[in-house]
């Protein structure tokens, strides 16, 4: 019920369906940060990005500068261990 609820909100709504309709290269940049158990601010503030510019990129709203920049960024950061 609480998950149908919040889906009406439009602006969740919104964000839910760009995850959905994110490109692979997008949900591979979320995917190595969710492992690395970064959040977007700690990531925007490694690689010098807003945290916005780093939401957009994970929606697949991006440029090659972008994701050659995150990706550098990531590979900065060793994976956390489990």
């Amino acid at each position: 019920m609480a998950r149908t609820r919040r889906l009406r909100d439009p602006q969740t709504r919104r964000n839910a369906l760009a995850m959905r309709n994110a490109t692979p290269i997008a949900q591979e940049l979320r995917g190595k940060r969710i492992d690395r158990r970064l959040t977007q601010a700690q990531l925007a503030r490694v690689v010098g990005m807003s945290v916005a510019t780093v939401g957009r990129a994970e929606r697949g709203i991006m440029t090659a500068k972008t994701v050659s920049l995150l990706r550098q960024g990531l590979q900065l950061i060793t994976p956390a261990s489990s």
